[in-house]
C-alpha cells in the first residue's frame, strides 16, 4: 500500500502548476496591469507627458528622466505591469521620471505624420516640458528600440532642447545584422521599393492589429515553443505574469502612420543610411548622428536575434564620434525582455541609471569648473 502511495511533496507540486496553469489561461491571470500613478503635466497632438507620483523622496541631485516608446507599442509598454515597469524602477530610485505617450494612432487620421513630426516636434515638446516641471534642469533620456533612434536623431538636430544624455535600449543601427532583412531587402530590390511604397500609401500606414502581429510571428520558432515553455513555467508564476503583460500588450500596439513607415524603410532597410548614421527626411534635410554631442548608451539583449542583435546594437558606438562618452552593455533578453523582462530589474535599469549617475557627476564637475580664458 505504501508503495503506491504518491510523494506528498509531488502531489502538492503537481496541483499547483495546475492551478497556476488555470489561473494563466482562465482566471485571470498573475500580472497587475494596473499602472504606476501618474499625473498628466501637458496633452497635445500625441504628445501627452506623464508624470510619476513619487514614492519615496526625490533625490534633489537627480536629474528628471524622460522615458521614450518606439512607435507602434502601447507607451504602456515602458510601465509593463506592476513588480515590472521601467518607470516605477527609476521612480523608486528618487529620481523624477516622466513618459511621453504618444496616445491613439489611427491610419486613416494620421498618415502624414513622419518621422520629422517626432523628432521636430514631439520629443522637443516633451523635453521641454519636463525641464519646465524641474526648474529648467536638463533632461535625460530613455528610449527602447525606435524610441531611442528617434531621441538621439532629436538632440542631434535641436541644440536647444535641453537633453543632458541619451540611453538606448535594443536600438538597432545596423539593419543587414537583422535576420529579417534579406527577403525585406530582396522585395525591395525585385520591385525597387515601388509596390512596397504604393501598399503603404494605400492602408495609410501600418495598422496596430497588423504590427502586434507581426511581432508576434516575427520569430515562428519560439512562437510554436511557447506551450512547450508555458508548462515548464507553472512553476513560476512571475514567469507566467511576463507573457501575460507581453500579450496584453501586443494586443494594444498602435499603427505606423504611413509617412513614418516609408521614412523608417527607405532609411533602415531600403539604403544604408541609418548604418551610416544619416537619416533622411524629405527634401534637402537631412540628419546625422555624428552632430550628438552628449554622452550616449545602447544596451542589447543576448537573445535579441530577430529585432536588435548585439552587432547592431554596438555599431551605435562607430556613429557618434563627437559624443563624451558611447557605452555599449548587454544583458539577459530578447527584444522585449532586455526592456522590461524577469532580469532587467538586476541588470538593463541598473545599467541606466549607473549611466545617469556617471553623466550627472561629469556635468555637475563641469558646471563647478572655472571658466577657460
Amino acid at each position: 500500500m505504501a508503495e503506491r502511495e504518491l510523494n506528498t511533496e509531488e502531489t502538492i507540486g503537481v496541483v499547483d502548476r495546475v492551478r497556476n496553469l488555470y489561473t494563466h489561461l482562465f482566471g485571470g491571470g498573475f500580472a497587475d496591469l494596473s499602472r504606476t500613478p501618474s499625473e498628466i503635466i501637458h496633452e497635445s497632438t500625441h504628445c501627452i507627458v506623464r508624470h510619476y507620483i513619487p514614492e519615496v523622496p526625490v533625490d534633489p541631485d537627480k536629474r528628471p528622466v524622460l522615458l521614450v516608446p518606439p512607435q507602434g507599442p502601447p507607451a504602456t509598454c515602458m510601465d509593463l505591469y506592476r513588480d515590472n515597469s521601467m518607470a516605477a524602477y527609476f521612480m523608486l530610485e528618487g529620481r523624477p521620471t516622466y513618459l511621453v505617450d504618444y496616445g491613439s494612432v489611427s491610419t486613416k487620421t494620421d498618415q502624414e505624420f513622419g518621422l520629422d513630426f517626432w523628432i521636430d516636434d514631439v520629443i522637443p515638446t516633451a523635453v521641454e516640458t519636463v525641464s519646465a516641471h524641474n526648474n529648467d534642469a536638463e533632461v535625460m533620456v530613455v528610449g527602447w528600440c525606435l524610441g531611442g533612434i528617434l531621441a538621439l536623431f532629436t538632440q542631434a538636430a535641436h541644440k536647444d532642447v535641453p537633453i543632458a544624455a541619451v540611453g538606448c535600449v535594443g536600438s538597432p543601427f545596423d539593419f543587414t545584422k537583422l535576420d529579417l532583412y534579406p527577403p525585406v531587402k530582396l522585395l525591395g530590390n525585385i520591385t525597387d521599393g515601388k509596390l512596397e511604397s504604393s501598399v503603404i500609401r494605400v492602408m495609410g500606414g501600418v495598422p496596430g492589429k497588423l504590427n502586434g502581429l507581426a511581432f508576434k510571428f516575427a520569430d515562428p520558432v519560439r512562437l510554436l515553443q511557447k506551450p512547450n515553455f508555458v508548462r515548464k513555467a507553472t512553476k513560476r508564476p512571475e514567469i507566467l505574469a511576463q507573457l501575460e503583460a507581453v500579450d496584453a500588450m501586443m494586443d494594444t500596439y498602435e499603427a505606423y502612420p504611413g509617412r513614418s513607415f516609408l521614412q523608417i524603410y527607405r532609411n533602415f532597410v531600403r539604403s544604408s543610411k541609418l548604418k551610416e548614421g544619416r537619416m533622411h527626411l524629405g527634401g534637402e534635410r537631412e540628419l546625422t548622428l555624428e552632430d550628438v554631442d552628449v554622452p550616449v548608451m545602447n544596451v542589447g539583449g543576448s537573445a535579441d536575434n530577430i529585432f536588435a542583435p548585439m552587432e547592431s546594437v554596438e555599431h551605435l558606438a562607430n556613429l557618434v564620434p563627437n559624443a563624451p562618452r558611447a557605452i555599449i552593455k548587454e544583458a539577459p533578453g530578447g527584444h522585449m525582455g532586455v526592456m522590461a523582462g524577469p532580469h532587467a530589474k538586476e541588470t538593463t535599469w541598473p545599467y541606466l541609471e549607473q549611466f545617469l549617475e556617471e553623466t550627472e557627476a561629469q556635468l555637475d564637475r563641469s558646471f563647478g569648473e572655472p571658466a577657460q580664458p
